[in-house]
């Protein structure tokens, strides 16, 4: 009687999620279970306090990641904000073939990497899983909870449960404080994060949605976007489309005190609202740079009362 042998093969499991929705808290359990082996990325930051080399990431050089990438050592590889993080193909076969499962966090831009991967055996062993939160308000609950750009989030999902059409415009720094995937899942629209950010028209992106706006609220309003705003600077999708826009324009401020009380802010105030534009705010107390005084966001509130009465009086 001939014995058969059948070995398995492990699961790949790569998990993605919109900011606030849950990926963290999952992730740290699973990583205590036996049942995984949690894939270590590589990343050219620095470690901050309390991570550990080889159990958080694999801290390389500019240099050191480089030479990966040329030799063609990444399953995905990405640059997030002028840094890289990449996760080193040759880790996770190693556990596949062993027939351990591999659990691998990564952002959708990784895991869309991964899903366009020719390599035969990973797409056999591929378990893609992303993760969504229980709904829209529960998302902006947590994220108010975390206290990063809450406001932002929450006005964006007030307006698009109102019945508005709500596209998102990003700065570069605004992606600093919020992943664009969670303005896209509370607005149900892309995300425009740039000036060539690819539509389905011939028509150019920012243009597009300049012709198409019926308000252009900026909010929080840094004062180097007012500033911009005042001068006529044109050098990201958000200064572009406000250039090009004919829309109201609602800003509601949100910045340091004593920077919102400068001679050239105020100037570039003024000069903002002798073309029309409309401010609401900034009102007193305890601000995101740690000083109490006036420079704090507007309520959420307040602003979307504003907004639809700007809205309604076309």
């Amino acid at each position: 009687m001939n014995s058969l042998t059948i070995h398995r093969k492990g699961i790949l499991f790569v998990i993605s999620a919109p900011s606030g929705a849950g990926k963290t808290t999952l992730i740290s359990s699973l990583r205590h279970k036996q049942d995984f082996v949690y894939s270590v990325s590589c990343t050219t930051r620095a470690p901050r306090p309390g991570e550990v080399h080889g159990e958080d990431y694999f801290f390389l050089s500019q240099e050191e990641f480089q030479r990966h990438i040329e030799a063609g050592d990444f399953l995905e590889h990405a640059e997030v904000h002028g840094r890289f993080y990449g996760t080193l193909k040759s880790t996770v076969l190693k556990h596949l073939t062993a027939g351990v499962d591999v659990l691998l966090d990564v952002d959708t831009i990784g895991a869309a990497s991964i899903r366009a991967c020719n390599d035969p055996f990973i797409q056999s062993a591929l378990a893609d899983v992303f993760i969504m939160p229980p709904g829209l308000d529960e998302l902006a609950r947590r994220l108010r909870k975390r206290g990063t750009e809450s406001e932002a989030a929450e006005l964006a999902s007030r307006l698009t449960q109102a019945g508005r059409n709500v596209n998102v415009v990003m700065t570069k720094h605004a992606t600093e404080f919020v992943a664009p995937l969670t303005f896209q899942t509370l607005s149900r629209n892309p995300v425009t994060t740039g000036i060539f950010d690819e539509k389905e028209s011939w028509h150019p992106g920012h243009i597009a949605l300049a012709d198409s706006a019926d308000l252009l609220l900026i909010a929080p309003a840094t004062a180097n976007t007012i500033a911009k705003l005042a001068c006529g600077i044109a050098d990201d999708a958000l200064t572009s489309i406000a250039l090009a826009s004919q829309a109201p324009l609602l800003i509601a401020p949100a910045m340091n005190g004593k920077m919102w009380m400068h001679a050239a802010t105020q100037e570039n105030v003024a000069r903002l609202k002798s073309r029309g534009a409309r401010f609401i705010g900034p009102e007193e107390g305890l601000l995101a740079c740690g000083y109490e005084g006036i420079g704090r966001l507007w309520e959420t509130v307040g602003i979307l009362e504003e907004a639809e009465k700007i809205l309604c009086a076309q």
